[in-house]
């Protein structure tokens, strides 16, 4: 099936990966980086915080998707 095939092409790459990772050719892009301390609170505060903490020169980019705007008691396309 269509998903065993996927299954079995990721489990190559992943295999490809750590012989690179073992071998020290892994290129500087696909190197696991540290993963930064989480936020000490989700409002305004929490993040402005763990930016001036974790962050220094790089550029931030924000995604936000569905419900971000409805929990903040703006109406969705669908409410009447």
């Amino acid at each position: 099936s269509d998903e065993e095939m996927e299954g079995s092409q990721f489990e190559l790459l992943a295999l490809r990966l750590e012989a690179m990772r073992e071998a020290g050719t892994l290129p500087a892009y696909l190197i696991d980086t540290p993963t930064p301390s989480e936020l000490s609170s989700f409002d305004e505060t929490g993040v402005a915080q763990f930016i001036l903490e974790n962050i220094s020169g790089e550029d931030i980019v924000v995604l936000g998707g569905a419900g971000m705007s409805t929990s903040a008691g703006i109406p969705d396309f669908r409410s009447p």
